[in-house]
């Protein structure tokens, strides 16, 4: 049986959009929670600065890859994989149907300290839906237990 361990976490995200030549920054702090089981990390956490509950899960695999999924309230969760090798398939859930969307991951840097636990997430991306570019996005991702 893989070993599971839990431990609380302050978080600080730091997000930079550009869509359409328009730049926007966004910064919050969250508490939240790291858990390992076997060669997998999971940080979770729930942002508190919107009216909608929204439930966010970062997965950094063995291979080194970041998956991020999003729950706003009751909608569809949206499921983003980063690779430093391959641009990867992913879909937005819209009230239209799902949006194709391919994700090309420019920079990904994972620094992740066991003892004491801490961690960094560097992440410079595109999205693009049909070959259209739909923005391009930094983000930085702290974490201390």
């Amino acid at each position: 049986m893989t070993a599971r361990q839990a431990q609380n976490v302050q978080i600080n995200l730091t997000i930079r959009t550009t869509q359409n030549g328009h730049t926007n920054q966004y910064s919050f702090q969250e508490h939240g929670q790291i858990i390992t089981i076997g060669d997998q990390l999971y940080l979770r956490y729930q942002e508190t600065n919107s009216q909608q509950k929204i439930k966010v899960l970062f997965k950094i695999s063995a291979d080194n890859l970041l998956t991020i999924k999003r729950a706003v309230d009751n909608q569809p969760t949206t499921r983003l994989v980063f690779s430093r090798q391959h641009d990867q398939m992913a879909s937005y859930p819209t009230e239209y149907g799902d949006l194709a969307l391919v994700t090309h991951t420019k920079k990904m840097r994972l620094v992740i300290s066991k003892i004491p636990l801490t961690g960094e997430i560097n992440l410079e991306y595109s999205l693009r839906s049909q070959n259209n570019l739909v923005g391009d996005y930094k983000l930085r991702l702290i974490f201390k237990g």
